[in-house]
């Protein structure tokens, strides 16, 4: 039984990776701030409208709405629950269609973990059906009142995405079954897209007139080179970030006049690790991925 309620879990979780909100009018997150729930009358439960859970009014609420908000009236509770025996972890999930790179996804949070159990936001784009980002948020510590996440999206290729999709669960790599304790909940609210490029990636490649390079070398110890290119004058940041979204360090933060730049990344008081660096210029924003490794 143990076995065929952790396949279930695996099965509504696969069917919230590929779900996809086929309304053309919605090009962004839906119900990003979850104000509005529909009542399944033959569950008897609240679900929150764009999104797939795995509740099952019959036997267990994973994922409820409260009141306990960052704005406006609502945000979503997800929580670990029993099931007789059994422990079922929350999942929460969305697809949706989108025709542009996002630098950022944001949100407000709260996290109560018990005994190690972390919470995963994960947010993936798709170009008929091709994978061109995959980027994981794990949050492993206790946050205690309403906190905004910044998840810095790392891109594969240059394609320009059609759909994307957005999965948060709880979980603990330390347990077999990998469900998480009782007790653990979590609180999310006002979810969005930022820095959003709306110059053509593609078309900025061919032109060459603006570029991120990768950083060299990669991985690194302790120092790398960042190389970068402007086509016009503006006021330029590079900044390199953590997993969690945190800024690390500030390369540039100046007016910068057209031409090739380079800047030295010096890690040396920072932990191994995967760590993201920023471009900036104007309407051009362009993010790279760099590891650490000590």
């Amino acid at each position: 039984m143990k076995h065929e309620l952790r396949s279930a879990e695996l099965f509504v979780l696969t069917l919230c990776l590929s779900a996809i909100i086929t309304s053309s009018t919605k090009a962004q997150i839906p119900n990003p701030g979850f104000e509005n729930w529909s009542y399944d009358q033959y569950q008897s439960i609240f679900n929150p409208d764009g999104w797939n859970t795995n509740n099952d009014g019959f036997f267990f609420t994973t994922i409820q709405r409260t009141t306990e908000s960052h704005s406006d009236s609502f945000a979503v509770y997800g929580a670990t629950t029993w099931y007789r025996s059994f422990l079922v972890s929350p999942i929460l999930g969305t697809g949706f269609p989108i025709n542009k790179r996002p630098a950022e996804f944001t949100g407000y949070y709260q996290f109560h973990p018990v005994k190690g159990d972390t919470l995963f936001v994960d947010i993936d784009f798709y170009d008929k059906s091709k994978v061109v980002a995959v980027n994981s948020f794990p949050i492993s510590q206790e946050i205690s009142s309403y906190t905004q996440f910044h998840v810095i999206i790392s891109y594969l290729t240059s394609d320009t995405p059609d759909s994307c999709n957005i999965n948060i669960t709880i979980s603990n790599k330390a347990s077999q079954e990998g469900s998480a304790n009782p007790g653990t909940y979590f609180l999310l609210d006002d979810l969005a897209f930022s820095d959003v490029n709306d110059v053509p990636v593609k078309q900025q490649t061919a032109s060459r007139s603006y570029l991120l390079q990768q950083n060299y070398p990669n991985p690194f110890n302790p120092t790398t080179n960042i190389e970068f290119q402007i086509a016009k004058t503006s006021f330029v940041t590079l900044k390199v970030f953590d997993l969690l979204g945190r800024d690390i360090a500030t390369l540039v933060n100046e007016q910068l006049t057209p031409g090739t730049y380079q800047r030295i990344f010096n890690g040396r008081d920072l932990p191994s690790g995967i760590y993201f660096y920023r471009l900036r210029s104007g309407a051009f924003v362009s993010v790279k991925k760099l590891i650490l490794q000590k």
